[in-house]
């Protein structure tokens, strides 16, 4: 069965779910987040008592329409993304604050569902302007939208590279100044938690801004496309 997105089935999840005190906590003291930015962006808590909630869907759904949007499995389970303790559930949402899609950080999207990029609606502070920051992750871009900036959050440097970069480019639409800022890390220092042993996956971050940079060069006309880095000085 192929994946269909429910927004109205998500976004009535997204009613029902909660964020728990601990994970707000960590959101604001390990991310660096306010409480309106994560009540603007409705960050919620994977937990396993998101299970009944679930349920309830499927008794009103139906198990087949929940298994179509990738809320539950082929057993009717509930996925784990949505009930892993240490997870933090990221809505994606559209103009209309629906939700047209769901990931939790660091742990993949839902599955069978392809990639979107986190996200324009979402993260959009002026729609006036015509630069909008690429950046990794959607806490990334969270915190680029608290800053002041539009972002847009890609889930890897190479995820969008290849044949879902259609699906980064109607992102795009509207912005004319694209810049590309990937996470700095020192990754030849063997010091460093960050080091890499094999010398060729060092610079990944470097060389996918390029390539980032010259695909959507060659498949968007009238851009411009900039390359930035953070200071090494900022790294923990």
């Amino acid at each position: 069965m192929a994946y269909k997105p429910r927004p109205d089935i998500y976004t009535r999840l997204l009613n029902e779910l909660i964020l728990t005190d601990e994970h707000r906590k960590s959101l604001k003291e390990k991310r660096g987040f306010t409480d309106q930015t994560i009540d603007t962006l409705k960050f919620k808590s994977a937990l396993p008592e998101n299970d009944k909630i679930v349920k309830k869907f499927i008794d009103y759904y139906g198990s087949g329409s929940m298994f179509e949007c990738s809320l539950v499995d082929e057993d009717s389970k509930t996925v784990f993304s949505l009930t892993k303790p240490e997870l933090i559930i990221i809505p994606y949402m559209d103009n209309n604050k629906d939700v047209y899609y769901y990931k939790s950080h660091k742990q993949g999207n839902l599955p069978n569902s392809g990639v979107m990029p986190y996200s324009v609606q979402t993260c959009t502070v002026d729609r006036s302007s015509k630069t909008i920051i690429l950046c990794e992750s959607e806490f990334k871009a969270a915190g680029m939208y608290q800053m002041g900036w539009n972002a847009l959050g890609l889930g890897g440097i190479s995820t969008f590279s290849g044949k879902a970069l259609p699906n980064l480019l109607k992102f795009l639409e509207g912005f004319t100044d694209i810049i590309i800022l990937f996470d700095t890390e020192i990754q030849d220092n063997p010091e460093l938690k960050t080091h890499k042993p094999d010398f060729r996956g060092r610079y990944w971050q470097y060389i996918y801004s390029y390539v980032m940079a010259h695909r959507i060069l060659k498949s968007k006309d009238n851009v411009t496309v900039r390359i930035a880095s953070l200071p090494m000085s900022w790294t923990i």
